[in-house]
């Protein structure tokens, strides 16, 4: 897995072979001394240098940091150009400390030895997007973004952890900082961990999305400033690459950045995933790309073999990702992309920070009644219904799927409990399900080309947690900066309503919408599937009705036997798959269930 590893023997270091399998098309730059072993895999074509070593400090990095000229001036350091991230990033440590790493911007995973001591700092960023694992034993730490990896040298993969799998079903990700294994988790964000040379460790969080209302701006001042700081966030990550791929929906997320990088005057090439050009998003897509006048490339999801390629994907983020998730992970993996861009920027989690996101809960002030924010929660996320669990699974795994869902949920949350929900359910959102579901397509992109996220901007995130929620609502102060800044961009039609930005559908268009869209679910559900009208995007539930191929590899895993069959009642697979194929909507489930499966039968043929 691609990213950084490290084992610290709390003792004497044993003889074993440490290093993992390398993955095809990657290298590894190691260094070991009498209590750890340090590695970093990386793409071949990663020609950046991610390590160094002074006199006293050695320093591996993964990531990017975007502030490094701001920093330069506080911190007397060379220019970027002049020497290497990490190079810079241990003169900052060696000068200023911790404080140094506080004050980096960008995602990231470091870690630092004392080459006297080999007391050991690992340290990440603000939102942990770059997932890195730990576990231990009684001989040794290990920390690594291979969690399988992790598993193995714990020696704990035959210990599973049945909350996380009931999570993955219900969501498509994991609450929190668990995994499928116990004693076994992810690094919480903004983690600074401290493992001093007789074994002890101390780990402490030095940021946690605090959320302040500060002077009340008024809207238009909030949305100058937004601009502003966006506008900066993309100016710093266009230090960093010189010809981006961008994936360009119809939506406003991508079409925002896609606006800035024109507005910068950056070449881009932009890529669109759909089953037909004549569907809605493609159609958008290509129209928001021929108004600034850039490179738009389709790719028809129809033509993709998912069927080998996914479980590949799957397998390289110890399916821990949803299956949702690696869509992209075909097209980024292409040479003729690779050759064209060098990074790909993604508008990960805009909406949930100026955009409609949980903005129902904005007018009121009421404090979330901590009884209630776990089920709130959990139906915002839309789990599982507890009359449809048990009839799926035994009843020992429905409580886990669902009141035990609901109590994870709490746990997650119950230090923000006193926020209003609009600011709980969005705190939600950035610490689990952007970190542990959205994120899984960068994660496995990373085997291709590198990602950046111009929207995970510490000073545009500390704007955000002081915005007013109400600006939020129906993703109004968004639509307000894309008719302001790119009227050429607002014009074109949104994929969500087929209008163009800004314009809202009239009560008697919502109607009749709402008309059409029951018509086609009934003719869905009479012929059983088979005649489908309405759809203007790429769904999963389309390709398991109508391709073959990925059909049967779906409901062979399914009918594979494992262990996790006897939380499975006798007839839920049969069930299950009767109820999509007749125009139900249950390729989530479906697809979560495969992963499952896939994940048992790995652990169980060694």
């Amino acid at each position: 897995m691609i990213g950084i590893s490290i084992i610290i023997w709390k003792k004497k270091k044993k003889n074993f072979n440490v290093l993992p399998q390398l993955p095809r098309g990657c290298r590894l730059t190691k260094a070991q001394g009498t209590n750890f072993v340090l590695w970093t895999i990386r793409r071949k074509n990663d020609i950046r240098e991610k390590t160094t070593e002074s006199e006293k400090h050695l320093l591996f990095f993964d990531g990017y940091v975007t502030n490094f000229s701001e920093l330069s001036s506080v911190s007397n350091l060379h220019q970027l150009s002049e020497e290497s991230e990490a190079s810079l990033i241990l003169k900052g440590y060696e000068k200023d400390g911790i404080d140094f790493l506080e004050r980096l911007n960008g995602i990231f995973n470091i870690v630092i030895v004392d080459l006297q001591t080999e007391n050991t700092i690992i340290f990440n960023d603000r939102y942990g997007l770059l997932h890195l694992y730990c576990g231990e034993n009684k001989d040794l730490f290990v920390f690594s973004p291979d969690i399988l990896y992790v598993a193995e040298t714990i020696n704990t993969k035959d210990q599973i952890n049945l909350n996380a799998i009931a999570d993955f079903l219900n969501f498509e990700f994991v609450i929190g900082h668990d995994s499928f294994f116990k004693k076994l988790s992810l690094v919480p964000s903004a983690s600074k961990i401290l493992i001093n040379s007789y074994g002890i460790m101390k780990m402490e969080k030095y940021w946690d999305y605090p959320y302040s209302i500060g002077a009340v701006q008024s809207f238009e001042d909030s949305v100058n400033k937004c601009d502003v700081l966006i506008e900066q966030a993309i100016s710093r990550i266009l230090r960093l690459t010189s010809r981006p791929a961008l994936s360009l929906s119809g939506g406003l997320d991508s079409r925002t950045i896609a606006g800035y990088l024109n507005l910068k005057h950056t070449k881009f090439d932009c890529y669109n995933l759909g089953f037909k050009r004549g569907f809605c998003d493609t159609i958008y897509s290509k129209m928001i790309a021929e108004r600034i006048n850039v490179p738009w490339h389709f790719f028809d999801f129809m033509n993709i073999d998912y069927v080998d390629l996914i479980p590949e994907a799957l397998n390289c983020l110890g399916y821990h990702i949803s299956y949702n998730q690696c869509s992209f992970y075909p097209i980024f993996r292409s040479e003729r992309v690779q050759d064209k861009n060098d990074v790909i920027l993604d508008g990960m989690c805009l909406d949930a920070q100026i955009g409609e996101t949980f903005s129902a809960f904005t007018r009121g002030e009421q404090k979330t009644l901590k009884d209630e924010a776990g089920e709130l929660l959990y139906d915002m996320f839309f789990g599982i219904k507890r009359p449809f669990a048990q009839h799926l699974f035994e009843p020992e795994f429905v409580n886990l799927i669902v009141e035990g869902c609901k109590r994870r949920i709490l746990t997650s949350v119950e230090h923000k409990i006193d926020l209003p929900l609009s600011q709980l359910s969005q705190y939600y959102c950035f610490i689990t399900r952007v970190r542990r579901y959205t994120v899984g397509v960068s994660l496995i992109n990373r085997y291709s080309l590198d990602t950046q996220f111009p929207f995970y901007d510490n000073d545009f995130f500390d704007f955000v947690l002081q915005l007013r929620p109400d600006f939020r609502k129906d993703r109004y102060m968004h639509k307000v900066l894309l008719m302001k800044k790119f009227p050429e961009l607002a014009a074109i039609p949104w994929e969500k309503t087929g209008l163009p930005v800004g314009i809202k559908p009239c009560s008697i268009k919502k109607k009749i919408d709402s008309f059409i869209s029951e018509f086609h679910y009934l003719l869905n559900r009479l012929t059983y599937g088979h005649l489908e009208l309405g759809k203007n995007r790429f769904t999963l539930d389309w390709r398991f009705r109508n391709d073959k191929q990925f059909n049967k590899f779906c409901i062979d895993v399914l009918k594979t036997r494992c262990s996790f069959d006897r939380y499975l009642k006798n007839n839920a697979i049969e069930d299950l798959i009767r109820f999509e194929e007749s125009g139900r909507n249950y390729i989530g489930l479906i697809l979560s269930l495969v992963q499952v499966k896939l994940f048992f039968c790995q652990l169980e043929s060694g």
